[in-house]
């Protein structure tokens, strides 16, 4: 995050957010986690990243999720962090969508879960994370589930390189 001034950043993030803005207190989290000196404090933005998922950000639920799964920040917690991701996802969030469904395709930190991959691949994709359409599509076809599974693994290829970005 580049902000030019941190430090007035900080303080009108923390007024916002501390009257209950949910946008605010994600950014506030995301500038005390920052790699910026002036306002780094870690503690601290994880206190405001937490508060800022119990009340409902789907963004903010997602980066507590992989911070559960570093364990650089807080404790590894591999069980919070498939909890955080799975709320996270509910809610819409492509990116934990994906996160689950590699999570549950590779099986290491979750039991291997072909169809809940799937099916947390394909809420993904279906918002156009090419990632997810990516992974969707090898997985379809090199699994070779059925006929109609390669066809739709092709289908997501095809969609991914014929897309704009």
């Amino acid at each position: 995050m580049l902000i030019p001034d941190s430090v007035e950043a900080r303080y009108w993030f923390e007024r916002a957010a501390e009257q209950g803005h949910l946008v605010a207190q994600y950014s506030l989290a995301k500038l005390y986690l920052s790699d910026d000196l002036e306002v780094r404090d870690t503690r601290t933005g994880m206190n405001w990243l937490y508060t800022a998922a119990v009340n409902g950000s789907h963004y903010a639920m997602h980066r507590l999720a992989k911070e559960c799964l570093k364990g650089e920040h807080i404790q590894k917690d591999t069980a919070r962090a498939v909890e955080w991701f799975t709320r996270s996802a509910e809610r819409g969030n492509p990116y934990a969508q994906y996160m689950l469904g590699k999570l549950y395709l590779a099986g290491k930190e979750v039991p291997r879960d072909e169809e809940k991959a799937a099916y947390w691949l394909t809420q993904s994709a279906e918002q156009g994370n090419q990632y997810a359409q990516y992974k969707l599509g090898r997985m379809l076809i090199v699994n070779e589930f059925s006929e109609e599974d390669i066809d739709e693994g092709v289908y997501w290829f095809f969609l991914l390189y014929t897309s704009d970005a």
